[in-house]
């Protein structure tokens, strides 16, 4: 940067408690076009060791100073001109800290539109309101001195249109007061609420806002996830928003800096204050508290789509397997595609197994194929449509091998009834399993009674009623075959085809495909099998292999891969009926015999399992959920068709779910993050603040990866330090004209490419296979002559790091090495040294391999499986505000909240878990009506017990949604009722809003986290049924009282200021009568361990537990678990509310 601006930054390195000269280094080595990562791993010994996260923060917050410094000069220069500079304001704009504060100061001199008082001040009335601005002691009769400015053609007929006029210049002359302002913007933060009520929508509409329709939150309480969901309420018109400001606080700091004391013409300037406070104060401050509410949502809603993006980009790569990608449908059919180590196609074909078709059998069979002539080792299935499905098919698959190939008595019993079925069964038409020359055919219209996932088994009609030509045959085969699919042209063209116009490749475009029929809404496929073949599925569960599972739906509107334009016309909205026809839709089918006919044949008959010849293969087999958020956008984009020009839509999406089990990092990058679907709110943010911090955490993760410079794409070269799209796509070239790159140094020749780029990029691209040993390392070029005579003072030469039997001894000698006399005898510094020695000690080193694998699985886990307190295995999947969802196997993720996620107060998620973690949870509940699952990561029995919430209003066992706003729905922390009125339509002066009983203060932490299932918990202190008196820490328990997890409830006397003690304002009459409270549970019973003593007890709670179970112990009935069914004594129980469900969860 040529002559960048001085800044001070001795504030940043306080800030950041490090040296100075520290953030001089850096700041230094910025302005000289260096980049963060090479600044991070390369110059070490000039930034004393900074982490990349500290030298980002330094970069941001110089640019930041720039900015003001900058913006300071140009509002000098600004008034200076206008002749209004004096030394005093000049002082204050140069000591200013922040903008804000910088833009209140230049508020009076800054040009402004046509308002109502610079009218006046055309009308010439500014005279007589600088007058009364200087508390002239000789104005003494206000209207006798307005009588002067009267002017009929100026439309001043009479003093009090003067007078009004000049109220109209004090009010604004107010209004731009720096010390006015920011004394009204302390106070509306500090005692300002955002209050949410319905907007004018029809009836049944916006109701997924309904949490919002009455609802009001102190302002410096309001989660980010909130703000941003609110704003989206206000833009689609569901939600009106407003600010309430209590009256009387407002008005006592307004009025606190002006000078109202025995002010001479005191009425008129009152008069005009109050106008200036209602007009022009509080509607900008409005905007302007909702504007930084908006941009700190926004930014919290950025670095948790980075921190989550990070996570998801640095899954550790699964090399050296031959996989088989399923990119799973229903009517479109799954598209398999044969993958090799590196990535490339081998196979692709399209299954049916799934309805309307329900070729199962014959699907199975063709993966069995597959995976016998391929050798494939591992299988990722996309988790959108059809994916559970599609996994249960293949975990049946991987049991049948496992049974065939290792129990010969299955095997010889199969291959009997197998001959006797031949023997016995009569002729009929022959089905092809594989069909390279068929040209495929539309999936069939299906009957709903037909495709019903869960009708009873469907008994196959006779051949001559099921013409097997109507269902469309399994297609595909190698690349280089014959039956390689033709391009999308002459796929369309054979679709309208008079002879053919009931036929359709499954993969064409979006706009040639017939809409699903309303049999596709379903989850499951008509399975219609043989009786001997259900005792041959896969187990019911595996807890242990679990793996990632669809991306929950909190904010993920592209993870389908119902958005792939060529396939999944409307399976990922699932919807009952199609919205509309296309013009191959219903009717016209209708009007043709063959597509009719086909339209009402049931599927076909599915064969009993068999024994395969690839069983051995198959029984090793093991599959993954893989996230395929983005894959369909990835299919029709440019870097789509280039990479895979001779393939269609659909087969680069599955191309793409399996390449990202390979590497993920390698194939996410081909994508906007936008559309990875790890984020919140993504799509309400700033796309300009959310592309930089995303290219950001993208351009970090492949510099610390490393990339092979003769594989490496063009989307993965362009984030290496130093390059750029047209740098990368110049190498790709050069690539492809003179081969691959030899060495680093070959970079040069790269047009574009001058010293300083090389240098940039040189040790971020390695090359396995060169000429140079030392290009394969992290050693960079301009260190090679060190890391040589490092080698050589051990007796070795650079091509020790490719002799893979010398390299622990090699590693070994490094590691006992004296740094600090080396780096002296090598002059290079330390920091350095002990870069190239782990470089040299693991050449080939990817930091990914350090970082847990995911998980493999065989078998398939049901809703039906859990029960509460199961332990299972899980991937996380994405992490939000309110807790993190977690895959256990099933079709939608399990919620773990942020309450159960630790044993201790967690302020974040991300402190506890990251995407891609696999974690340890135990089940809490199933809500089968729902289908949904209730985690927590705390183990059974080792919880740290809460005081049980008071009841009263607000109380409550009902849990809370995920981000759902304080102060609705049951299990709310009772807040009280919110004042009536708005503070920004308030009368003025003098009426104050009437005091709500009872009242207490608000909260501000924990506001997501719920009561536990049924109720608050027990804990330190009993809750009162009443709920009145809840007070002490959060919880409604007198006292030292605690709430569930995280908080309980506020009764109408509660809050912080204990039992009946009412909060400021309150009236200390009688108080409405509360709804009797429901009662507390049971506490859990104590585990055999507790009991035992062989872990310690944590509360007092459980040591009344104990006593009261070694007490009893000799009347345990025989054989029963001690402490099991041990309750509170009934005088110690609550008496149970008539009008809620006893123990909604006592069980667990």
């Amino acid at each position: 940067m040529d002559n960048p601006i001085q800044v001070d930054l001795g504030r940043i390195a306080q800030d950041l408690q490090i040296r100075r000269v520290q953030v001089e280094s850096v700041v230094q080595l910025l302005d000289e076009g260096n980049t963060v990562p090479f600044i991070t791993r390369y110059r070490k010994e000039r930034t004393g060791n900074l982490n990349e996260v500290v030298i980002r923060e330094i970069q941001l917050r110089v640019q930041r100073l720039r900015e003001l410094a900058e913006r300071k000069e140009t509002i000098l220069k600004a008034i200076e001109k206008q002749e209004k500079l004096d030394p005093e304001l000049a002082a204050a704009i140069r000591a200013a800290e922040s903008l804000k504060r910088l833009e209140d100061l230049y508020l009076p001199f800054k040009p402004k539109k046509r308002t109502k008082a610079s009218e006046a001040r055309e009308k010439g009335l500014e005279p007589l309101a600088l007058r009364v601005w200087n508390r002239d002691e000789t104005l003494t009769d206000l209207t006798a001195a307005a009588q002067e400015f009267i002017d009929a053609e100026k439309g001043l007929e009479t003093a009090e249109k003067v007078l009004e006029g000049v109220g109209y210049i004090l009010a604004e002359a107010i209004s731009e007061m720096a010390s006015v302002r920011d004394a009204v913007r302390k106070t509306v933060w500090k005692t300002g609420k955002v209050v949410t009520t319905k907007g004018e929508v029809p009836e049944g509409q916006g109701l997924e806002y309904r949490d919002y329709f009455d609802y009001s939150e102190p302002l410096a309480q309001v989660p980010p996830h909130r703000v941003l969901a609110i704003n989206r309420g206000d833009k689609e018109g569901p939600l009106k928003v407003k600010l309430e400001v209590p009256r009387p606080d407002l008005e006592a700091a307004f009025m606190g800096q002006l000078p109202l004391d025995a002010h001479p013409q005191g009425e008129i300037f009152h008069a005009a204050a109050l106008d200036s406070l209602d007009r022009l104060i509080l509607p900008s401050m409005e905007r302007e508290v909702r504007r930084d509410l908006t941009e700190a949502a926004e930014k919290h809603a950025v670095d948790v789509f980075a921190r989550n993006l990070r996570s998801l980009l640095l899954q550790p790569p699964i090399p050296k397997q031959v996989v088989l990608a399923i990119d799973p449908g229903l009517r479109s059919g799954c598209k398999l595609a044969v993958l090799d180590p590196n990535g490339n196609l081998l196979d692709q074909a399209i299954v049916y197994p799934h309805a309307p078709q329900g070729r199962r059998s014959e699907a199975k069979l063709f993966i069995k194929d597959l995976v016998g002539k391929y050798n494939v080792g591992v299988v990722a299935i996309g988790n959108g449509t059809a994916c559970r499905e599609t996994e249960e098919m293949v975990a049946e698959i991987i049991a049948e091998g496992v049974e065939f190939s290792q129990n010969p008595e299955a095997r010889a019993a199969a291959e009997a009834a197998a001959a006797t079925a031949t023997v016995t069964a009569p002729a009929e038409p022959a089905v092809a399993i594989e069909t390279p020359e068929a040209e495929a055919v539309v999936a069939p219209d299906v009957s709903e009674h037909q495709a019903h996932p869960h009708a009873d088994a469907v008994e196959p009609e006779p051949a001559h009623e099921q013409p097997i030509e109507d269902l469309p045959p399994i297609s595909g085969g190698a690349p280089d075959s014959a039956s390689s699919e033709s391009s999308a042209e002459t796929e369309t063209a054979s679709a309208e085809s008079p002879s053919t116009n009931h036929q359709a490749h499954p993969t064409e475009e979006a706009g040639h495909d017939a809409p699903p029929p309303a049999a596709e809404s379903h989850a499951h496929a008509v399975r219609v099998e043989a009786p001997a073949e259900p005792a041959l599925e896969a187990p019911a569960a595996e807890p242990a292999l679990e793996a990632p599972a669809a991306e929950p739906a909190l904010e993920a509107p592209s993870q389908a891969s119902g958005d792939t334009p060529a396939t999944e016309g409307g399976e990922a909205a699932a919807a009952p009926t199609p919205a509309k026809e296309s013009r191959r839709g219903r009717g016209e089918g209708r009007s043709r015999g063959s597509r009719s006919r086909s339209s009402q044949s049931t599927p076909p008959p599915q064969t009993p399992p068999a024994p395969h010849s690839a069983d051995p293969v198959l029984a090793q087999l093991a599959y993954v959920i893989v996230n395929e958020a983005g894959a369909s956008v990835y299919s029709a984009s440019p870097i789509g068709r280039e990479e895979l020009p001779d393939f269609d839509a659909t087969l680069r999406s599955a191309i793409s779910i399996g390449r990202r089990l390979q590497d993920p990092l390698s194939e996410l990058v081909k994508i906007e993050p936008q559309n990875i679907g790890v984020g919140l709110y993504q799509h309400d943010v700033s796309p300009k603040q959310l592309k930089d911090s995303l290219d950001a955490v993208i351009s970090s993760c492949v510099n610390f990866v490393g990339v092979d410079l003769n594989t490496a794409s063009v989307p993965l070269l362009r984030y290496v330090s130093g390059l750029n799209q047209l740098t990368a796509r110049r190498i790709a070239d050069r690539r492809k004209e003179k081969g691959a790159f030899a060495t680093r140094d070959e970079l040069i020749e790269v047009e574009g490419v001058g010293a300083a780029t090389f240098t940039q990029a040189a040790g971020f691209l390695k090359i396995g296979e060169g000429p140079h040993p030392l290009d394969r390392t992290w050693v960079h070029p301009e260190s090679y002559e060190a890391a040589t005579r490092l080698l050589q003072t051990f007796g070795y030469e650079p091509e020790v790091v490719r002799d893979k039997e010398k390299l622990p001894e090699l590693r070994t000698k490094l590691a006992e090495a004296d740094v600090a006399q080396i780096s002296k005898d090598l002059e290079i510094g330390e920091f350095t040294l002990r870069d190239i020695i782990e470089a040299l000690g693991r050449p080939e080193r990817d930091p990914r391999d350090d970082l847990p694998k995911p998980i493999f699985k065989k078998g398939i886990l049901k809703l039906e499986d859990l029960a509460a307190g199961m332990e299972l295995k899980g991937t996380v999947l994405n992490v939000v505000d309110f807790g993190a969802f977690v895959d256990i196997g099933l079709k939608d993720s399990g919620l773990v909240h942020i309450s159960q996620l630790a044993n201790r107060y967690i302020k974040s998620p991300h402190d506890v878990v990251s995407v891609g973690d696999v974690v340890t949870v135990w089940v809490m509940s199933v809500d089968q009506d729902r289908k949904r699952v209730s985690l927590t990561m705390v183990k059974p029995g080792t919880e740290r017990h809460r005081g049980a919430g008071g009841g009263g209003p607000g109380g409550g066992p009902g849990r809370r949604g995920e981000g759902q706003p304080q102060g609705q729905g049951e299990g709310r922390r009772g807040r009280g009722p919110r004042p009536s009125g708005s503070a920004l339509t308030s009368p003025p002066v003098g009426v104050v809003p009437s005091p709500t009983p009872g009242e207490g203060a608000p909260r501000r932490f924990d506001r997501d986290r719920p009561a536990p299932s049924g109720g608050p918990g027990p804990g330190r202190g009993e809750g009162r049924p009443q709920g009145g008196s809840g007070g002490g820490r959060p919880g409604g328990g007198p006292g030292q009282g605690r709430g569930g997890p995280r908080g309980g409830s506020y009764g109408s006397g509660g809050g912080r200021f204990g039992p009946g003690r009412p909060g400021p304002g309150a009236d200390r009459g009688p108080a409405p009568a509360p709804r009797p409270a429901r009662p507390a549970p049971p506490p859990p019973p104590l585990s055999k361990d507790a009991i035992a003593g062989s872990v310690p007890l944590r509360t007092f709670g459980q040591l009344k537990q104990l006593w009261e179970t070694r007490v009893d112990e000799p009347d345990a009935p025989a054989g029963s678990e001690p402490g099991a069914e041990r309750h509170s004594s009934p005088a110690e129980q609550p008496k149970p509310d008539a009008t809620s469900p006893a123990h909604e969860s006592g069980a667990e």
